[in-house]
């Protein structure tokens, strides 16, 4: 307790934001470097209310019209691949660097997780989360890459109660350019302490940039590998000739059935949408002026409906979004329904479906059409490779390193340099990591990781195993490979039977289907509800990909003394509690408060802790080896590239002139 008959050593701080641009240039593309140099003027700063602040720009090339974002965690932080930290000077020592700096980010941001802190991340990081304005009305399920009205990449169309319409020359929803504010989740930039860059003749930066397929991804509610049942449904159609009916159809709720309907010869030249899913206005409508899109089946049982899933004419026939309307009340024809919908008004219109794939499109009142975006895949029309193959960029630009400079009292600072001169040494703790990296064949049923740890105060292990397999563009992006539903002759538009896993990323929700055996019978498996959803995450999150058990070996046993069973959470039906307990001690060792496990299923994770409290555990000549079985029914379908982040406690040393470093 402080009286006027003693004293504190606390002394008077200012504190002055200092902009520190970066060295090497002014526009950066993906897979890019950035260089920025802390010069020793700055004299201290304080790492954790430092910030990396950019803009950035989407740049879509070959007539792409889809609306794309960032991953919807990440924001930001997934453009960083790798980041290297080194002292200044002509000695530089590299003081830290992660490899995969999105990887365990991701593990962070999924687990680090609670509402208030997402919606933070909204607001500084270009993160997105599940909005009430774009909420889903046919399940429970949400989803952070359905918000379309609060999307700080593209702008919504306007909405408002009366009709409205947008014209086939508008551009709305163009990627617009985005101002990014991210704390750096390195250990010398999440550390409490004060940090003198005049001891360390500064520091330097170095920023890796992640390629853009790998950053990048398409709004949910037109994604044909997610969440189908949240996307936009198909009402009816403004038909006419074919089949039994030669009026025109369209926008009446009481004929979705029969002059809405969709069949063989039928002209088309307007798609309507139902009101499911808050489709009740433009602002929450997804597809955007010129976008290709298809009509496919959300509710697919390849026995029933012998494998047909895409719906639409021959593969020649593209689908084209020329206008939109939402029409307000009304229930006469092309009226609107009874209360509004929106109206897709057709590029190629008039459309004749001369050969439609997988039979009529008849809407009742289950909903079983979805509207899907075709713009990247070219899924369901003529393959425009272009659109495919066109290398997709991201131009990060005005890039800045914002330091809360500390300035001490010049008595201050003459005392520690004294005593410096005197053989004084500082001693400064921070808790990093490092990247072990392990790769692991898809059939390897018993994977045995040897991790050749150095670490002396080591604190947990949190091992990543990401999807490692080439995607191509459009696979990293949505989920699926281009061509995935199409085929030849009789074949021609539908799922593929039996399943190709090599058309789609890895498979975080499984469905349960119907499927015929090898002799031609039914495999019966029940509780099917719609298709498949698919990771467009891969290489960013662990799977599990049918893993039925774990366990440690160092130190000359086994740690835990028994397995720990995950096939629960790998087969994505149940859960299990040992792992998760496992995981919730190593997250809290390596500084990550484990405030969510709402996607323990999605980002698969291995923790184990090595020490707790404040402790450390000397990983020196132990030999530590990871050994995980793959021994289910079901066997494993991915390669894996296996992401052993090794939290410790580094210490940088200043004696003189001399700068070293301790792991």
């Amino acid at each position: 307790m402080s009286s006027f008959w003693s004293a504190t050593d606390k002394i008077p701080v200012k504190q002055t934001k200092v902009s520190i641009p970066a060295e090497n240039g002014l526009d950066f593309n993906s897979g890019g470097k950035i260089n920025i140099h802390v010069p020793p003027s700055v004299g201290y700063f304080q790492p954790k209310e430092s910030f990396l602040s950019f803009d950035y720009l989407i740049e879509k090339k070959g007539g792409i019209k889809t609306r794309l974002q960032l991953d919807a965690e990440l924001g930001g932080q997934v453009l960083i691949r790798d980041i290297r930290i080194f002292s200044g000077g002509a000695g530089a020592v590299l003081l830290e660097e992660i490899q995969n700096y999105n990887v365990i980010t991701a593990v962070r941001y999924d687990y680090e997780s609670d509402q208030t802190l997402r919606n933070k991340r909204c607001l500084t990081e270009a993160a997105t989360t599940w909005s009430n304005n774009t909420r889903n009305t046919r399940g429970n399920q949400r989803t952070d890459l359905a918000n379309v009205t609060h999307n700080p990449n593209s702008a919504p169309y306007p909405g408002g109660t009366a009709a409205s319409s947008i014209a086939n020359t508008d551009t709305t929803g163009e990627p617009r350019k985005v101002k990014c504010l991210l704390p750096l989740h390195t250990g010398i930039f999440q550390n409490d302490k004060v940090f003198p860059s005049l001891l360390t003749e500064g520091l330097r930066l170095e920023i890796l940039l992640e390629d853009a397929p790998r950053c990048l991804r398409v709004n949910d509610l037109v994604n044909t590998s997610r969440h189908l049942q949240h996307a936009c449904l198909f009402h009816s159609a403004t038909t006419t000739g074919g089949g039994d009916w030669t009026q025109n159809g369209g926008g009446i709720d009481g004929q979705m059935a029969t002059h809405g309907a969709i069949k063989n010869g039928r002209t088309i030249t307007d798609i309507w949408v139902r009101r499911d899913n808050n489709q009740i206005g433009l602002e929450n409508f997804p597809l955007r002026i010129g976008e290709t899109f298809n009509i496919i089946k959300n509710k697919l049982n390849p026995v029933d409906d012998a494998g047909d899933h895409m719906r639409g004419g021959k593969f020649d026939k593209k689908l084209v979004v020329s206008t939109l309307d939402w029409v307000v009340g009304g229930d006469s024809i092309n009226a609107g329904g009874n209360w509004g919908l929106v109206k897709i008004g057709l590029a190629n219109a008039p459309v004749t479906f001369a050969a439609l794939v997988g039979g009529d499109i008849i809407e009742g009142s289950q909903g079983e059409f979805s509207i899907v975006s075709t713009d990247i895949a070219g899924l369901g029309g003529a393959v425009d490779t272009a659109n495919v193959t066109e290398k997709m960029n991201i131009k990060v630009s005005d890039v800045e390193l914002i330091l809360q400079q500390l300035e001490m009292p010049a008595g201050y600072t003459r005392k520690m340099m004294s005593m410096m001169k005197a053989g004084g040494t500082l001693n400064y703790d921070f808790l990093s990591s490092t990247n072990y990296k392990y790769s692991q064949l898809a059939g390897d049923v018993v994977s045995n990781i040897r991790l050749p740890l150095s670490q002396s105060r080591a604190k947990a292990i949190l091992s990543v195993p990401t999807d490692a397999s080439v995607y191509t563009q459009s696979q990293q992006i949505m989920g699926y490979a281009q061509g995935a539903f199409e085929g030849t002759g009789a074949d021609e538009g539908k799922f593929p039977t039996p399943y190709d896993a090599s058309k789609f990323t890895y498979q975080i929700r499984p469905v349960d289907l119907k499927v015929r055996d090898s002799t031609g019978g039914v495999e019966t498996v029940t509780n099917y509800t719609e298709v498949n959803e698919y990771s467009v995450r891969s290489g960013i999150e662990g799977i599990c990909d049918h893993m039925s058990d774990y366990q440690w070996f160092y130190d000359g046993k086994l740690n835990p003394s028994r397995r720990v069973e995950v096939s629960k959470i790998a087969n994505k039906r149940s859960i299990a509690q040992q792992p998760l307990i496992e995981l919730e001690k190593a997250l809290a060792m390596s500084g990550i408060r484990p405030l969510s496990f709402r996607k323990f299923n999605q980002n698969a994770v291995i923790g184990r802790a090595l020490a707790l409290q404040n402790g450390a555990y000397d990983t020196r000549g132990r030999d530590f080896n990871l050994q995980c079985n793959y021994q289910e029914t079901d066997a494993p379908v991915k390669n894996k590239l296996w992401n052993n982040f090794v939290f410790h406690i580094r210490r940088l040393s200043v004696k003189g002139n001399q700068i070293s470093l301790s792991v």
